[in-house]
């Protein structure tokens, strides 16, 4: 279970437009981006991450701030006035992580909360307080968001309503997808294999199940070819975040894939 800790409280200034409509030269290419790490300087000298791990920044076009820095979540609301950040209630969650990265979390949030100063010049954004500086360019630059035609797509999780396991151990050869752009789809398992025809409406994909072969798969593969099947048939509902796809049938069973690299 996750706690919230209130980690600061700044009191906005009453003068002024404080919604955040305002901010720096090309601010609203700011709000809506997810940002992530290019440098992170402390006390003027280069800081690795643990890990390498990633700092995630999301100024929404809502007033909030949401920010990861490899351990616990962040976030808060947050105005830009100037080229000042200020970050009303950031809160966290109180996961137990590594000491290395529940540090670089207390520097992150410190940073956030510091009214640090922000500007963004060619892609790169620089978040500074006296002494913290966060460079980061736009996470769509570094892992463009995965095309759901054309796309190898690897079978990962199997998905049960809120429950979801694992493709079985027993499954040697990677179970792959690819919606053609011939308006066909193909499922490769090693075995049967599993194709047809589709059409799309936004998230909605209607599949049409194809011929099959009636080859008799080794367990655990003839169950798990079962189960796709029941997947890929009639309207299933695609979702795709960054390099990862889910596709749910109706009857809350369902699929996740990740793009093949």
């Amino acid at each position: 279970m996750f706690f919230v800790l209130l980690l600061a409280t700044t009191v906005l200034a009453a003068c002024g437009d404080d919604d955040g409509s305002s901010g720096p030269a090309g601010s609203g290419q700011v709000r809506g981006t997810t940002w992530v790490t290019k440098e992170l300087t402390v006390a003027g000298a280069h800081a690795a991450t643990p890990g390498n791990s990633r700092i995630e920044i999301t100024l929404g076009t809502d007033g909030t701030l949401r920010a990861r820095a490899g351990c616990n979540g962040m976030s808060g609301r947050y105005t830009l006035r100037g080229d000042v950040l200020t970050v009303d209630d950031l809160s966290m969650t109180d996961m137990a992580c590594d000491p290395d990265l529940m540090a670089l979390d207390t520097t992150i949030a410190t940073l956030l909360t510091a009214k640090p100063t922000v500007t963004l010049a060619s892609g790169t954004l620089t978040v500074a307080s006296a002494a913290v500086t966060l460079t980061l360019v736009d996470l769509e630059s570094v892992e463009p968001t995965a095309k759901l035609l054309g796309t190898t797509w690897v079978l990962d999780t199997l998905i049960s309503g809120d429950s979801a396991s694992t493709v079985p151990q027993g499954v040697r050869t990677p179970i792959t997808l690819v919606f053609g752009d011939d308006g066909r789809y193909t499922i490769d398992t090693g075995c049967n294999g599993l194709s047809g025809t589709y059409t799309t409406k936004g998230t909605t994909v209607s599949v049409t199940p194809g011929p099959t072969t009636l080859i008799g798969c080794p367990a655990p593969l003839d169950t798990l070819e079962a189960t796709i099947g029941a997947v890929f048939t009639g309207n299933i509902t695609t979702a795709i975040q960054r390099q990862r796809l889910t596709v749910t049938a109706k009857n809350d069973k369902g699929l996740g894939f990740t793009a093949r690299a």
